[in-house]
């Protein structure tokens, strides 16, 4: 429900919900909103996430972009913080959707910077449909980034650990994980 003071309230609870820049807020409260300048550009979709958006008729749910703009009106543009594309700003740990929702979730770089990632893959799999598709791409040799919320660097052994309830149709290091990006980045560092 809308609130006289321009954010949103929740009618069972009372909980008050700002909207920034005309998009909710649902961060935890206390938690300060980080609005990145609309010049901010993430790094674009990989070929596979693009064709998996291409090819669900429903919603698509697309987790902390940073700034990665997929440009389809089905999809859903949630993150941590407030970046130009950016349409629901929230806790991926709590995602104020409803159960069996999305066709597709799409989480671009984001898993290393989830404080449980457990509790996420819980909550995907609570908003995707029965039988809908996850596209996860995350880091493993990426050096400290974003500290001091970079907690986990992942192999692909612990990302199948953490989507034990779900079946594994294709799993691979993208190009820019390799060794060799990983220690050109530590060099420029």
């Amino acid at each position: 429900v809308e609130d006289p003071d321009g954010g949103l309230r929740s009618q069972p609870t009372g909980c008050r919900w700002p909207v920034v820049d005309g998009r909710p807020s649902f961060l935890p409260p206390g938690e300060r909103l980080e609005v990145f300048p609309a010049s901010h550009v993430g790094n674009p979709l990989p070929t596979r996430a693009r064709e998996l958006v291409a090819g669900c008729s429903g919603p698509v749910l697309h987790l902390s972009g940073g700034g990665t703009a997929v440009g389809d009106p089905r999809v859903v543009e949630l993150d941590g913080a407030l970046f130009g594309p950016t349409d629901v700003v929230g806790d991926a740990h709590r995602l104020p959707f409803g159960d069996g929702l999305f066709d597709l979730v799409v989480v671009m770089n984001a898993f290393e910077h989830y404080r449980a990632p457990g509790v996420v893959v819980d909550e995907i799999r609570r908003v995707l449909r029965p039988g809908g598709l996850v596209f996860v791409h995350t880091a493993f040799l990426q050096p400290l980034h974003e500290a001091p919320r970079h907690y986990f660097n992942c192999t692909r052994f612990g990302l199948e650990e953490w989507f034990t309830p779900f079946e594994t149709v294709d799993l691979r290091v993208s190009d820019n994980f390799h060794p060799g990006f990983t220690l050109a980045w530590l060099a420029s560092e």
